[in-house]
């Protein structure tokens, strides 16, 4: 993902060309790649409190994949280590983590999350009406 500066009018493109998104809040925009994932490949998304220890009580969210589709996550996160990746719906960047790790099992999301923008995220991506993709440059 490159980030561009301002953001321009929404690049709603297909999930096959590449395309503009901003943050939500209107303030940047990145380059995306086309998308590698959909929300139909999400088993499960949800909010919760970080338990391991190693944080104060920060927001996550937990991702689950469908069996037949976990591979296909593995296989992006491998070859997308380091790589800021982007949960984009509707032209908006939801969410914008860096893959951090091989991730051959259930993913989290973390970072600057409070319990709403958990909760939202997390409703978003498993309950919403237009499909959500996830892209990394």
């Amino acid at each position: 993902m490159k980030l561009l500066g301002q953001c321009p009018a929404a690049s709603v493109a297909g999930a096959d060309r590449w395309t503009v998104a901003c943050d939500a809040n209107q303030e940047n925009s990145f380059l995306l790649a086309p998308s590698r994932l959909v929300t139909p490949d999400l088993w499960s998304a949800t909010a919760t409190i970080d338990a391991s220890g190693t944080s104060t009580g920060a927001w996550l969210v937990d991702l689950a994949f469908r069996p037949p589709d976990q591979a296909r996550f593995t296989k992006l996160s491998r070859e997308s280590l380091g790589k800021q990746a982007a949960f984009v719906v509707d032209g908006v960047a939801l969410s914008a983590p860096v893959f951090q790790a091989v991730i051959t099992g259930d993913a989290q999301i973390s970072g600057d999350l409070d319990e709403q923008g958990a909760r939202d995220l997390a409703a978003v991506l498993t309950g919403g009406v237009l499909p959500v993709a996830l892209r990394v440059s």
